[in-house]
């Protein structure tokens, strides 16, 4: 095991997101590090370079929505890790939990269930490291995430910002029900068939 620090952003840990293409779920975190971290992490897990991306101020800002606080200038890490909830067709033994220091005992506990993760969190991010003998590589997979400072996590406006500040419980989510439902009623038309003008 080893453990990587930095900020987290899109943390999918309480809900699990799909995979590139795919209907298969998998627990994972963008981690924003120092360009040192971000330079050992590639030195030392060869096959998972990809997992690296670099970003310029103007790109970090937009991709994340917050400043970036690993690093200052104009250059910006952020590491991809990743655990996948199915593992040879069966369910992974051991998901992904989240963890915060008890005020009371010091001790960490289990917040997995009643926390998510917001972009910017200070975090410390435990790593599962597996090692591949047909190729000679150490992979770096995604166990647990230690929560030093939380930034609470603000979920999407549902497109609506840019008119006024939305008050979210008076979105009628009938509206979407209705319309997913009439989508499912339209057939498309077969070739020889020809749309009619009214």
């Amino acid at each position: 095991m080893a453990v990587i620090t930095g900020y987290a952003h899109y943390a999918q840990i309480q809900n699990p997101g799909k995979k590139f293409q795919s209907e298969d779920l998998h627990w994972t975190v963008q981690l924003e590090v120092t360009k040192a971290v971000a330079k050992d992490f590639k030195k030392k897990y060869k096959s998972q370079k990809e997992a690296v991306k670099e970003y310029d101020t103007e790109e970090f800002t937009e991709r994340f929505n917050v400043e970036p606080q690993a690093s200052k200038g104009d250059e910006h890490f952020v590491i991809t890790l990743k655990q996948d909830c199915v593992v040879n067709g069966s369910p992974f033994r051991k998901p992904v939990r989240v963890f915060m220091k008890d005020k009371d005992s010091s001790k960490l506990k289990d917040v997995t269930k009643d926390t998510l993760v917001g972009n910017g969190s200070k975090v410390a991010v435990q790593v599962r490291e597996i090692y591949s003998k047909k190729w000679d590589t150490t992979s770096a997979k995604l166990a647990g995430i230690r929560v030093d400072s939380l930034v609470e996590y603000e979920g999407g406006d549902d497109g609506f910002s840019e008119l006024g500040d939305v008050d979210e419980d008076s979105l009628n989510d009938e509206l979407e029900q209705e319309i997913e439902e009439q989508e499912e009623d339209d057939e498309p038309l077969d070739d020889d068939e020809e749309e009619e003008d009214y």
